[in-house]
C-alpha cells in the first residue's frame, strides 16, 4: 500500500513518521508496528526492528560522500554484517541506476541523489519504506520520477507512507 499524509509544514507529519520509525518516544496512546507493542521495547529492540524492518528516505539525501552510490546503498545492509552489494546492485539494476554505480554523491544530480537514497533505504528489503518530503528539494522532472519509484516500491510488496505538503 502506498499511504501519503499530505500538510502545512508545522503540522507534525515528521513528527509522526519519526514515531512510526521509532526514532522519537514522545507520544501518547499505544502504538503497534509489525504486531509490537513499541513502548515495550528497548532501544536495541528498536535499532534491530528499524534495521530489519523499515527504510527511510527523507528530504535530503544523506548520503555519505567519502563513499560511492554502490557503497552508499549497500550500508543498511553492512551494519546488519553482510555485504549488501549483490542487492545493492540489483536495486541499482532494477531502478535504471547502474550507471552511477561507481560514482561519488558530488559526481550525480539531486535527483539522482534522492533515487539512491531511496534504494539505500531498500537494501535490507524493509516491509515499511517511511518518506519524508522525498521530493521536497527535486523540481518537477525528477518529483515524477522519485514518485514513480515509490509506486515501483508499494508494487514490489513494501508499504510506503510518505509525507508531503504537496497537495499535487
Amino acid at each position: 500500500e502506498f499511504v501519503s499524509i499530505v500538510g502545512p509544514s508545522g503540522s507534525g507529519k515528521s513528527t509522526f513518521l519519526n514515531i512510526i520509525g521509532l526514532l522519537d518516544d514522545t507520544y501518547s496512546g499505544e502504538i503497534r508496528l509489525f504486531g509490537r507493542r513499541i513502548e515495550d521495547l528497548d532501544e536495541s529492540q528498536k535499532a534491530v526492528l528499524r534495521l530489519k524492518n523499515v527504510g527511510f528516505v527523507f528530504q535530503f539525501d544523506s548520503l555519505l560522500p567519502e563513499f560511492t552510490v554502490l557503497e552508499n546503498i549497500e550500508m543498511p545492509a553492512r551494519l546488519l554484517g553482510a555485504s549488501g552489494g549483490g542487492r545493492a546492485l540489483e536495486l541499482l539494476k532494477r531502478f535504471g541506476l547502474e550507471d552511477i554505480a561507481g560514482k561519488f554523491p558530488m559526481e550525480i544530480s539531486g535527483g539522482e541523489k534522492q533515487r539512491a537514497a531511496m534504494l539505500r533505504a531498500l537494501c535490507n528489503g524493509p516491509a515499511l519504506l517511511i518518506a519524508d518530503e522525498p521530493t521536497g528539494n527535486l523540481d518537477r522532472h525528477n518529483s515524477g520520477i522519485i514518485l514513480d519509484d515509490l509506486r515501483r516500491v508499494a508494487d514490489l510488496g513494501a508499504a510506503v507512507l510518505m509525507v508531503t505538503h504537496n497537495e499535487e
